[in-house]
């Protein structure tokens, strides 16, 4: 067994093969995850298998001019991806989560600006000058 079309296999695989063309985006195994979540949005697990090809002298008759080979006989491709309606999910739980991350922030935030606001009223309200009459004692000695 192998990657389809000899895929990260040495080269002389490839070259005893007429045809094969190994290419990453077509006979590489992959596995799309969510790293918030951990659901698989996108995977592709693609196999070939083969057969040894080898000269037999008992039967050279038969076998005539065979080269020895590692030959292909059946490519396997499994493959899904994320449906729209789950990905819409994905997506809606993705930024509930980002608000629910961000709730602290903003709570500090609001604190920090009403106790700003506050200072400033604070600061602004000042206490009346006193008239002279206020500040006389109410009993005379």
């Amino acid at each position: 067994m192998s990657s389809p079309h000899f895929y990260q296999a040495d080269e002389k695989f490839v070259e005893d093969v007429i045809g094969m063309k190994p290419k990453k985006e077509h006979h590489e195994t992959t596995i799309d995850i969510n790293p918030l979540t951990g659901i698989v949005l996108r995977a592709a697990k693609r196999l070939q298998v083969n057969v040894l090809v080898e000269k037999i002298q008992i039967f050279q008759s038969q076998t005539g001019d065979v080269r020895t080979l590692v030959f292909p006989v059946m490519y396997l491709n499994e493959s899904v991806v994320i449906d729209d309606d789950s990905a819409k999910k994905l997506l809606a739980v993705v930024a509930e989560g980002n608000v629910v991350i961000n709730i602290p922030f903003i709570i500090i935030g609001l604190g920090v600006l009403l106790g700003v606001v506050f200072m400033a009223l604070m600061c602004r309200q000042r206490t009346p000058e006193s008239s002279p009459a206020e500040r006389q004692p109410l009993l005379k000695p």
